[in-house]
């Protein structure tokens, strides 16, 4: 399956739907002399978000990314198969439109619902029995607080990532990957927040955590 994005700096770009790209010369987070692998994955398009913005953002943070179908099948397939090895940083990216700050996920939650772009539709907990929370290990509270005070008129917290495929794609890659760093950001429409202004704040919160 294929994903066409409108950012005109990518529309000749055909992103798979498990394909990798790396736009320009990738922006390198070190410790020491060590460089920081980072993976940032968007959304593509669903409902009525026919350009997604996590997708644009992701794609122009120039790093590797993914951009995952709205599906619960395409997140499985991307967790399950995801290296291990392959990152240290995980940033995730999804949209809310309607919120009108960009917001860190301080947490995901053992629960599902609401129908995805293929028609199937999931309710219940994510995994049977596990925890109710997974508190994200990409950034702390405080981290988070961090960036507020640096941009209180675009950055939110969140304790709540929502119960659609955002918050099942954050819950199953903290629960596979424990020892990673992994968080999720949602991201907002363009005239809330530009797109180069929401590129910056999401490397700024990849350096605050540490990378």
């Amino acid at each position: 399956m294929e994903l066409f994005l409108t950012n005109p700096r990518i529309s000749a770009i055909s992103l798979h739907l498990r394909g990798q790209i790396c736009l320009g010369e990738p922006h390198n987070f070190r410790d020491g002399d060590y460089v920081i692998k980072v993976l940032v994955t968007g959304f593509g398009p669903f409902m009525e978000v026919t350009d997604n913005p996590s997708a644009r953002v992701a794609c122009d943070m120039e790093q590797p990314c993914e951009i995952l179908e709205v599906s619960y099948q395409a997140v499985d397939v991307f967790v399950n198969r995801l290296d291990h090895a392959s990152f240290d940083y995980w940033l995730m990216l999804g949209v809310a439109s309607a919120r009108p700050k960009v917001s860190l996920e301080l947490f995901a939650r053992n629960i599902r619902k609401g129908k995805d772009v293929l028609g199937n539709e999931n309710r219940g907990e994510i995994q049977a029995g596990g925890p109710l929370l997974l508190p994200s290990t990409l950034w702390t509270p405080e981290i988070a607080a961090e960036l507020l005070v640096e941009r209180p008129k675009e950055v939110a917290a969140s304790m709540d990532a929502g119960t659609y495929l955002c918050n099942y794609l954050l819950y199953r890659g903290l629960e596979r990957f424990p020892t990673k760093r992994v968080g999720f950001m949602h991201v907002v429409n363009p005239d809330q927040v530009g797109i180069d202004r929401q590129v910056e704040i999401s490397r700024r919160a990849l350096s605050l955590a540490g990378a």
